[in-house]
Formats: structure tokens, sequence, C-alpha cells
């Protein structure tokens, strides 16, 4: 498959609307698809959220793929983008302790939105497991939390009785 350029199929983009309105029903954010096949999303000062399609591959739930929309979420409304240099790469913009505020107050947006986000811990699980069999480096290390502390930190957020699947999911 091409790696480049938006990835445009309706279906999987009213997936996606439909879930930024169920976090987050005031966001006026866009999410596009890029296609790539690394687990990666991120958003810019232009206010539209990316995601990889590689991501898309790898996220086993909805509530998985939640807490990592929540997370791009984060990082607008505790105000992360706000003046940012442009010019500088986006790995130099972001810093751990950015990312570990945009973890905490992803947890917030998802209970809000009614799924658990201790649930989320598996995508992170999965994506060590990767690494362990690639034996790659991630390109995130120096501005990411370590993927075992992020598990661990998803792992701890409590869920409200009963939350532990979205509230419109079927059994």
């Amino acid at each position: 498959k091409a790696v480049g350029g938006l990835y445009t199929d309706a279906r999987a983009q009213d997936e996606l609307k439909r879930l930024l309105e169920h976090l987050s029903p005031q966001s006026l954010l866009p999410i596009q698809l890029l296609r790539h096949p690394s687990a990666n999303a991120f958003v810019l000062p232009t206010d539209k959220i990316y995601l990889h399609t590689g991501l898309l591959l790898r996220v086993a739930n909805e509530t998985e793929l939640a807490a990592l929309v929540a997370h791009e979420l984060a990082h607008v409304s505790l105000g992360h983008l706000d003046n940012l240099d442009p010019s500088a790469d986006l790995l130099d913009r972001r810093s751990v302790e950015a990312e570990v505020a945009a973890d905490a107050r992803a947890i917030e947006i998802m209970r809000r939105a009614g799924y658990c986000p201790r649930s989320a811990s598996t995508f992170f699980e999965r994506l060590i497991r990767e690494r362990q069999a690639t034996n790659a480096p991630t390109r995130f290390a120096r501005t990411h939390p370590n993927l075992e502390a992020r598990v661990s930190h998803w792992r701890q957020a409590a869920c409200a009785e009963g939350q532990t699947r979205p509230p419109h999911a079927t059994s």
C-alpha cells in the first residue's frame, strides 16, 4: 500500500468523527488519516488531529483508539500548541512532562465520555511487545515517557462502576 498523503475512506472518517464527538462534543477539531505504517498520532497548531493508518491497524478496540484521540485532544486543551515555533521539528516541541500531562488529561476525557481508561493500557503493552520483537528503538524516547511507565499510568486509572466499554457499544 502507498505511503504518504491522506487516507480518505469515508467510513473510517465517519467513525472517527463519531468518536471525536463522543469524547469532546464541543470540539471542532477534524481528524485526518495519513497513509503511514507507524503507530503514531499527533496534533499540529493547524488544529487538526492526524492519525497514521498504521495506528488504526494496531488498536484492538474503540477504547484504545479513544485513548489516543483523547491524548491529542488533551494537548490542545492544555495549551501545548500555543506559542510553538513552527519551524522546529515536531519532536523538539514536546517534552516528557507535556506528554505525561496529556495522558492524565486524556484519562479525564475518557472518564467523562464513559470509557474505562484502564483498558487502554493494552495498546501500550502491544507496542512494547512489537518493539521487543523487532528490537527497534523508539524515535519518541526523548520526548515521551517510556512505554512501561505509560502502561503503569494507564493501568492505575480508576474506572467508574460498570465502566468497561463505550456506553453506545452493544453486547
